[in-house]
């Protein structure tokens, strides 16, 4: 009846988190090694693109795109403890063919399921053996541990839940992850670097409008682009509220402080950053791919214009004459 209690619990508490949160314990174990006072930071700038130069004129575009996976795989960590070889061989090789047919009644197929072995290691017990002046301690043999992973795919988000529950049937109870999968990533960069160069162009037009004219010739451009999967996306935080406790405290009485545990939630990519989003309104996690397009123009700086040409005075040629001897008059070499 215990056993059974437990088991309830524990499949309610998984496929509560797993409905609202398709993260994975993966994602919850790393925020939960921080305390709640240290907030969870996510990056949603625009990924980088920069160009270092002189009399330039930086023209950046940012694009997010927000796609819809095509695939899903969740993954599973079960753990089978025996005694034996042939005894955790038998128990893994239940609960795995029990897992699968509760998959197959589902719609998953046998292709769409993959059994991955992750570990097979001894179990050691330590043994006193008792001497005339003292004891040694050895480690012997006491059983084997056995970890494997099962990879699900799946298109349809809704019947992560029925995964779920097809897993804690044969208690197994740690979804690692969810991993989004999206088959045609070319077409969608393809996309966003088409809408980039109509903003790239018509940012240059609105620079030569406000008197600023930018080289056609001479140009440099650089792109960067980035992924962000689902669930590296989740924020932790705790919902607590703090009362005022000085009359328990005034009667003595010892109260006992409520757990207040840590949630997780979705928190996409802001879009304030970018010059266009595709496929803005979002209700499920997404796939979301952030691209940036940098241009650098040369400044076409106006030409001078030329001073006006000074007119050269003119200087007078002085000549001279000379009147010789006979009369004739000469004038004299310069």
């Amino acid at each position: 009846m215990k056993n059974l209690l437990f088991n309830t619990l524990a499949y309610l508490a998984l496929t509560t988190c797993v409905w609202a949160q398709a993260s994975g314990n993966e994602r919850y174990n790393d925020l939960n090694r921080n305390s709640y006072k240290t907030p969870t930071v996510l990056n949603d700038n625009p990924p980088a693109a920069p160009i270092y130069s002189q009399d330039f004129a930086d023209i950046t575009v940012s694009i997010l795109y927000n796609a819809k996976p095509d695939h899903l795989v969740a993954i599973f960590n079960f753990v089978q403890i025996g005694e034996s070889i042939t005894e955790i061989n038998s128990l893994s090789n239940e609960r795995i063919k029990g897992f699968q047919e509760g998959l197959l009644k589902i719609g998953v197929k046998p292709e769409q399921i993959f059994v991955d072995m992750v570990s097979f290691v001894p179990m050691y017990e330590v043994e006193v053996e008792k001497k005339f002046f003292s004891k040694s301690y050895s480690e012997v043999p006491k059983g084997f541990e056995l970890q494997k992973n099962i990879h699900i795919a799946f298109t349809d988000e809704s019947k992560l839940n029925e995964i779920v529950t097809a897993a804690s049937l044969q208690e197994i109870y740690d979804l690692v992850k969810v991993d989004y999968v999206v088959n045609d990533n070319a077409k969608i960069y393809a996309q966003m670097q088409e809408e980039a160069q109509i903003i790239a162009s018509a940012k240059i037009e609105r620079h030569r409008k406000m008197g600023v004219v930018l080289q056609t010739a001479n140009r440099f451009m650089s792109e960067n682009k980035q992924v962000h999967q689902p669930n590296m996306r989740y924020t932790s935080y705790q919902a607590y509220s703090l009362h005022s406790l000085e009359g328990k405290k005034k009667s003595g009485v010892t109260v006992n402080q409520v757990r207040k545990p840590t949630s997780l939630y979705y928190n996409k990519v802001s879009e304030n950053n970018y010059d266009k989003v595709i496929n803005a309104f979002v209700l499920n996690p997404v796939v979301q791919y952030a691209y940036t397009l940098t241009v650098r123009c040369l400044i076409e700086h106006p030409k001078p214009e030329p001073l006006p040409i000074q007119p050269v005075a003119q200087v007078p040629v002085k000549e001279y004459w000379i009147v010789t001897p006979s009369g004739e008059v000469k004038m004299l070499p310069k």
